[in-house]
């Protein structure tokens, strides 16, 4: 694959470890292999609701997975899982906008707000809001389903974003 443009530079964001490799690890894949730098900046820890009793290490995980596909840039949030409700938007907004500042990213990939997760319908409204069309570096914003969540959601919305070529 031929490189278009060097200064593509994309950020998916996601709200728990492993939502970024279900949603778009394939295409994050297709844009490592072009040599595009790819940051993946996760929210929640994804451990606090679902495995009180065990010892999971979803960073681990989440890193292993990042690594095979030649991410090495991964920011962890470190809010608690399934708990985006608790906090305002706007605390949920200011770190995408530091980090999206600091990125400029071409392109973009969140999760699809519309589905049953409501930490991905905050995440999506919270990243709708950082990413409006004021920087002009941003040329692209697509949302990826979740298995698990998005195929659950009433009425079924979700119509899957294509490609750009940048």
């Amino acid at each position: 694959m031929k490189l278009v443009n060097k200064n593509i530079r994309v950020l998916v964001i996601a709200a728990h470890p492993d939502d970024e490799i279900l949603g778009c690890g394939g295409t994050v894949a297709l844009y490592r292999k072009m040599g595009i730098s790819v940051t993946s900046v996760i929210f929640c820890e994804g451990v606090s609701l679902r495995y009180t009793d065990q010892e999971i290490d979803m960073y681990s995980f989440a890193q292993n997975a990042a690594n095979k596909l030649g991410v090495t840039d991964i920011r962890y949030l470190n809010f608690p899982d399934q708990r985006l409700d608790q906090f305002n938007l706007i605390e949920i907004i200011r770190p995408l906008e530091e980090i999206i500042k600091e990125i400029r990213p071409t392109i973009i990939y969140c999760q699809y707000g519309g589905d049953i997760n409501y930490d991905h319908e905050l995440l999506f409204k919270a990243t709708l809001v950082a990413v409006r069309p004021i920087e002009e570096y941003i040329k692209a914003v697509f949302a990826f389903d979740t298995a698990s969540s998005t195929e659950w959601a009433y009425p079924r919305t979700f119509i899957p974003d294509t490609w750009v070529d940048i």
